[in-house]
């Protein structure tokens, strides 16, 4: 009973290229010399065999970068018959997005004020191709000035091995304070309406009256939600 391999899938899948993380276009052999199935070595993390006694099935996902040689031995008493092939994963890129910006209690956060603008950069910044999905930019970086909290994303893609990732960032959006002064007086002819006689005093609030730092302006120049002027 003679032995042998032989490749049956198409050409050159037993020499392909694929990303981490992307099935292989399967690879069968059909096998002769006994019912055992081969002895398999070399194939990466997430690829697996299958054999029904006739045709010797390799497929799966590999997960880990690298170059695998495989090689595949007929089992049996007779003279063993090999078979090999490549399987070269590439690594996917790895993406991060950094923010730039001067709004808020702290630069650079991704958390802005409403109406403030925000920079997001994509890196790697070179040898990539990028592609923002929500707004259709092909730049490494967009220049954004939410209305909301919204959230950005960016696939990267090796210009070489055409591998991609994909990476998602939130920008915060915090409401800008509904400010307003309240009038607290006595003088004149109606109450509280900013209208007063020369000399007499006014007090004005600046609302809302917790949570908020003050800063009066010229001629003012004072702190404190409260500023008695005459």
């Amino acid at each position: 009973l003679s032995t042998f391999i032989n490749l049956t899938s198409a050409p050159g899948t037993d020499a392909q290229t694929v990303c981490a993380g992307v099935p292989l276009t399967e690879i069968t052999y059909s096998v002769g010399g006994g019912l055992d199935p081969p002895t398999m070595t070399g194939l990466p993390s997430g690829v697996t065999t299958l054999f029904n006694g006739i045709t010797l099935t390799i497929k799966g996902t590999p997960t880990v970068a690298g170059t695998y040689t495989y090689t595949a031995t007929t089992s049996g008493s007779c003279a063993q018959a090999t078979a090999t092939g490549t399987i070269t994963v590439n690594p996917l890129p790895v993406p991060v997005i950094a923010y730039t910006d001067n709004s808020g209690t702290t630069v650079n956060d991704g958390t802005i004020c409403k109406g403030d603008p925000v920079t997001l950069t994509a890196t790697p910044s070179s040898g990539m191709n990028y592609l923002w999905s929500s707004i259709g930019s092909t730049a490494d970086h967009i220049d954004v000035s939410p209305g909301s909290t919204s959230l950005y994303s960016v696939t990267l893609t090796n210009s070489i091995t055409n591998c991609s990732a994909t990476i998602s960032a939130p920008v915060t959006v915090n409401a800008i304070p509904a400010a307003t002064i309240t009038v607290t007086e006595t003088s004149g002819t109606t109450n509280n309406d900013g209208i007063v006689c020369t000399g007499a005093s006014v007090t004005l609030t600046g609302n809302p009256t917790t949570g908020m730092n003050y800063a009066w302006s010229a001629p003012l120049s004072a702190t404190g939600n409260n500023q008695n002027i005459t």
